[in-house]
């Protein structure tokens, strides 16, 4: 859908899907090409979504289930598992949860996409390190009570400071506790391989994982 819109006005905020529109709009142009551009609904597609997303146990990664026991004997109950699938999904009984794609056994697809988010109750959040800036400010807005696990890089060196990601402050100041669940050298997180849970590699010596408690908006 995002292709699909910038390809009609020609440019996206996205720096690099506007380079690569308008070097389409240059190679046909000149030939008299004409390229119609349609979304298709995850139901419609979902032969090539089968082949282009990853689906599967195989592929889905989850924090170790002795760590979830401590963030939810400390900062549970939780009421939902904001960004899961039918396999990753915490808690037992497991939680109910938001997936990322098209899931019979989900509350809903797309977090982004759910506004009755804070009907829920306080929901327990797993994002990928790349959606922590969108997922905080979407929990602050909505105004969701919310505990977010981090595996960070915030105390990585660089050659002259440390590097802090721009959304570190605001969780910071949002967040009720902060929670070191596992240091540099240990595993924190679990993948699906070969018809079992495994640990996955441990963290490197700049990430540690923490527990954000109960992020709320700050007034």
């Amino acid at each position: 859908m995002v292709f699909r819109d910038a390809w009609v006005i020609g440019k996206s905020h996205d720096p690099v899907l506007t380079d690569v529109i308008q070097e389409l709009w240059a190679l046909i142009i000149p030939r008299n090409i004409v390229l119609d551009v349609y979304w298709l609904d995850t139901k419609s597609n979902w032969h090539a979504d089968g082949l282009t997303r990853p689906t599967g146990t195989d592929k889905e990664t989850r924090l170790m289930p002795h760590l979830f026991s401590i963030v939810s004997q400390s900062h549970g109950p939780f009421a939902l598992d904001a960004m899961a699938s039918a396999a990753t999904a915490q808690g037992r009984p497991q939680l109910p949860h938001i997936s990322r794609y098209h899931d019979s056994n989900a509350l809903a697809v797309d977090i982004f996409l759910t506004p009755q988010l804070p009907a829920y109750g306080h929901c327990y959040c797993f994002p990928p390190h790349a959606l922590m800036g969108p997922i905080l400010a979407l929990m602050l807005e909505t105004q969701v009570t919310c505990t977010m696990i981090v595996v960070d890089k915030v105390f990585q060196k660089s050659r002259s400071a440390h590097i802090t990601p721009p959304w570190w402050p605001l969780a910071m100041q949002s967040a009720q506790s902060v929670t070191l669940l596992a240091p540099p050298g240990t595993s924190a997180t679990q993948a699906f391989h070969k018809g079992t849970w495994k640990a996955c590699h441990p963290l490197t010596s700049s990430d540690s994982c923490y527990s954000l408690a109960r992020l709320q908006q700050f007034l």
